[in-house]
């Protein structure tokens, strides 16, 4: 089998954006993998 490096990339493209990946994981409770991103101030204003 390969390795895999599917979270270290996702880690690195959140980072480029100013994201963040975050993983949680329990026993026996499951993962949630989460993306972050900041929001952005829209350039338009009314």
């Amino acid at each position: 089998m390969g390795k895999s490096f599917g979270l270290t990339i996702m880690r690195e493209r959140a980072a480029k954006l100013e994201g963040k990946l975050i993983v949680e994981s329990r026993p026996a409770g499951g993962t949630v993998i989460r993306l972050v991103f900041p929001q952005r101030k829209s350039e338009h204003t009314a």
